[in-house]
């Protein structure tokens, strides 16, 4: 993208909601070591957040690949610190499984060996999850090899029926999450993968 002559600090202001940080009295200018200090001319203020909200440089990639089964898709994401501290955040990647019918017994989530129904809400200390849905032979596989957990929880809606108010189950929501650390100018770099597969 062309600058024309501008510097991409002026350039990030032209979207709406993003200003730079320049009052002499502000609390990100107001000292030699107050963010605008460290950082110059850098400190931004996105939709009205602290210039210091702005630390992070995320970059995510999605990649479809066609399998003899179905389909993979691979997401990849690097997570870069550009703040001159360091930090520790959870990084997490999220996926939605709609399958339906979750009380039917060849609907399941599979982890370490073990069935849970697709009601199933937890915290699974796990690189692989797998979902079934025998019905209808496919097969949602999801790997982290990197991954500390999955989190794992069901999408509900309310509906008012003859009967009363119901709880549907629409589908659920799953990330692989990992603990990072990481140092001034470090990077972080994982790895998902949706694996969906005709099964017999």
């Amino acid at each position: 993208l062309p600058l024309n002559g501008r510097d991409f600090v002026q350039l990030a202001t032209l979207t709406p909601g993003v200003t730079q940080e320049t009052n002499p009295n502000s609390f990100f200018n107001g000292g030699p070591s107050s963010e605008a200090s460290a950082r110059g001319s850098y400190s931004l203020s996105v939709g009205g957040s602290r210039a210091d909200s702005t630390d992070w440089l995320a970059d995510k990639n999605l990649s479809f690949l066609p399998t003899s089964a179905g389909f993979d898709i691979v997401c990849d994401i690097v997570l870069l610190r550009r703040a001159t501290s360091a930090a520790a955040v959870n990084v997490g990647i999220e996926v939605v499984v709609n399958f339906l019918a979750p009380s039917e017994t060849n609907r399941y989530f599979e982890a370490e060996g073990r069935r849970f129904d697709l009601r199933w809400s937890a915290s699974t200390p796990t690189t692989e999850l797998r979902v079934v849905d025998g019905w209808q032979r496919a097969a949602v596989t999801l790997e982290a090899s990197t991954a500390r957990n999955f989190w794992v929880a069901p999408i509900e809606t309310v509906s008012e029926s003859e009967g009363g108010f119901e709880r549907i189950y629409q589908g659920s929501q799953i990330s692989a999450v990992w603990p990072v650390e990481l140092a001034a100018g470090a990077e972080f770099k994982a790895q998902l993968v949706l694996r969906a597969a005709s099964i017999a």
